[in-house]
C-alpha cells in the first residue's frame, strides 16, 4: 500500500496516495565555529544536528468536486500544525515513526475529481524513532551489572525505573551451599546507576513497593509520581548505540530491580 498514517489516521481513510517524498538522508546540520583574527580559516568547536526537512506530494482521489473538497478540508484538519507534532509512519517503513507538523503553505493543483498537494514538513527533533519502547528488566545486586543492547544509530533517552527486589537469605539448601533464595524485602538506601560509565544518584530511601524512576529526556526524578528532584545528583546519560554496561549500587548492599525504557532511534 502506498501510504502513511498520521497519527492514528491512514491516508488511506481520506482518499490520499502518496505519490512521493522527499527526505534529507541526515538532518541540517549548525556548525558551532569562531572566526579568529590573524588566523586563517575558523576555529571548529563542533557540528550538531539542527531540524529535519521532509517533502509530501500527495495523490487526492474523489469521485465528485464536492467529495473531493470535502477530502481537502479533512486533510487540511488532520495535519493543521496548530495540533502539534504528530508520528508520520509510512507502509514501507511500519516500524520507524517521524515526529512532524506542517510548516509554510500547502501548494494544491486541481484537477477533475483529482487534486495533488505538496506538504512542507518539519522535525524539531530531526531523529527517526522507533514505534514501539524496548524495555529491558533485570535484578542487580549492589554493585552488579548488566548489557542493554541499543539497536539504534544514535544516543537515545531512557526511563530507568529502580525498586526493591529483595536481599540475600540462607542458602536454598544449607547442607550444599547451593543457591539462594530471597526471604525479605528492605529499603534501598542512596541508589546509583551508571549506563555506559555515566553515573546519577539518588540521596534518599526506596521503600519496598515504592517506584523510583528517572527519565533522562525529560529531565524528572519521581518517587511514586512526586517530584524528587531535589535528591538527585550527577547526569542525565543517554543510551549509547550498541552494548552498553548498566550498573547498580546503593549503601545497603541491596538487591535492586532496573526496569529501562527507550525508544531506539536513527539520524
Amino acid at each position: 500500500m502506498n501510504g502513511f498514517r498520521w497519527g492514528t489516521v491512514h491516508s488511506s481513510d481520506l482518499g490520499v496516495v502518496l505519490r512521493d517524498r522527499s527526505i534529507g538522508l541526515i538532518p541540517d546540520t549548525r556548525d558551532l565555529e569562531v572566526t579568529i583574527p590573524g588566523r586563517a580559516g575558523v576555529y571548529d568547536y563542533r557540528t550538531e544536528h539542527d531540524k529535519r526537512r521532509l517533502t509530501l506530494e500527495l495523490l487526492i482521489l474523489a469521485p465528485d468536486s464536492g467529495a473531493l473538497a470535502e477530502r481537502l478540508r479533512a486533510l487540511a484538519d488532520l495535519t493543521d500544525p496548530t495540533k502539534g507534532y504528530q508520528a508520520l509512519v509510512f507502509d514501507d517503513e511500519p516500524e520507524r515513526e517521524y515526529r512532524v507538523k506542517v510548516t509554510g503553505q500547502a501548494e494544491v493543483e486541481y484537477g477533475h475529481g483529482w487534486a495533488t498537494v505538496q506538504l512542507s514538513l518539519k522535525m524539531a527533533d530531526p531523529f527517526i524513532y522507533a514505534v514501539t519502547d524496548t524495555v529491558v528488566q533485570a535484578d542487580l545486586f549492589s554493585g552488579s551489572s548488566t548489557q542493554v543492547q541499543n539497536d539504534g544509530t544514535a544516543p537515545t533517552p531512557v526511563v530507568v525505573t529502580v525498586e526493591v527486589a529483595g536481599v540475600v537469605g540462607q542458602p536454598l539448601s544449607p547442607a550444599s551451599g547451593v543457591g539462594t533464595v530471597y526471604t525479605e524485602s528492605v529499603a534501598l538506601l542512596n541508589p546509583r546507576v551508571s549506563i555506559g560509565g555515566v553515573e546519577f544518584a539518588w540521596a534518599g530511601q526506596v521503600q519496598a513497593g515504592q517506584q523510583l524512576v528517572v527519565d533522562t529526556g525529560a529531565m524528572t526524578v519521581l518517587l511514586d509520581g512526586a517530584n524528587a528532584l531535589g535528591g538527585w545528583s550527577g547526569d542525565f546519560p543517554l543510551l549509547p548505540p550498541g552494548p552498553n554496561e548498566v550498573g547498580y549500587r546503593d549503601d545497603v548492599g541491596g538487591l535492586a530491580r532496573l526496569t529501562l525504557r527507550f525508544r531506539r532511534r536513527w539520524t
